[in-house]
């Protein structure tokens, strides 16, 4: 069961978050993973993932709560907010 498992912090040094421009290889995330690399955060999963909809009021406030649709402002402290959450920003 899940709530047996027990939280431990596991210390990585090459921690990155992908934030902007989609990577150009389809397989990024292994590519990096193989370089010792952990992708802490991406952000256009998490972005495109939540736009859907059964109805256009449902679309319209599913898109309201998509960062790429607010002002710059918004999206970096919503960047900073999931980082800290990751414990990638101190």
């Amino acid at each position: 069961m899940i709530s047996e498992v027990q939280e431990t912090d596991i210390e990585v040094r090459n921690r990155i978050a992908m934030i902007g421009v989609p990577p150009i290889f389809h397989d990024f995330h292994e590519t990096a993973q193989s370089l010792d690399l952990q992708i802490v955060f991406d952000e256009l999963p998490y972005e495109f993932i939540r736009l859907g909809g059964r109805d256009i009021r449902e679309i319209a406030a599913n898109f309201c709560g998509y960062t790429f649709a607010r002002p710059l402002e918004f999206r970096i402290d919503f960047l900073k907010k999931e980082l800290k959450r990751r414990r990638w920003m101190e």
